[in-house]
């Protein structure tokens, strides 16, 4: 109605050229703004194509690094493995070496028993080869002194005796 196109152009009745005229020209504005709206629609599809892209290849990395943490995590409990076997095995070992030690300090401790045992023995041997030995001596002595005295007693007689 005029009355409503009255906002358009003012207070007069537009023409139907004013009409076309300004159809056209929003028309034009309507496209422009498409022209725009496209415009940033493409230009934020190219940037969330390219975030995307970005993202892919983050994602590709992080699933490679987590690869390679995956194979050192092996290669880590593997080593883990090794080593507490040879610690195991070095156990063995040094326990082996623990009850030859224990057993060569019984050892010695036998041996140190039976050394004062025979230092004890050879302590009485050599006493009672000591008091043989004075038993000997002192038989030797009293033998002599028989002896001289039966010399003696003799040597008297034979002074007494001019017989014999």
């Amino acid at each position: 109605t005029g009355k409503d196109m009255e906002g358009w152009f003012g207070t007069s009745k537009p023409t139907p050229n004013d009409l076309v005229e300004r159809i056209t020209k929003e028309s034009i504005e309507r496209e422009a703004n498409l022209n725009k709206k496209l415009e940033e629609a493409v230009s934020n599809a190219l940037r969330d194509s390219e975030a995307k892209e970005e993202l892919l290849r983050e994602r590709d990395a992080a699933l490679r690094a987590a690869e390679q943490a995956r194979r050192e995590k092996e290669e880590a409990q593997k080593l883990y493995e090794d080593c507490s076997a040879a610690l195991s095995a070095k156990q063995v070992e040094c326990d082996e070496h623990i009850l030859t030690i224990n057993e060569n300090r019984k050892s010695i401790s036998h041996l140190k028993t039976a050394n004062a045992r025979l230092r004890f023995t050879r302590d009485a041997a050599l006493e009672s080869k000591k008091d043989i030995l004075d038993s000997i001596s002192d038989a030797l002595e009293h033998s002599s002194r028989k002896d001289s005295s039966k010399i003696s007693m003799f040597s008297e007689k034979e002074m007494h005796d001019p017989d014999i």
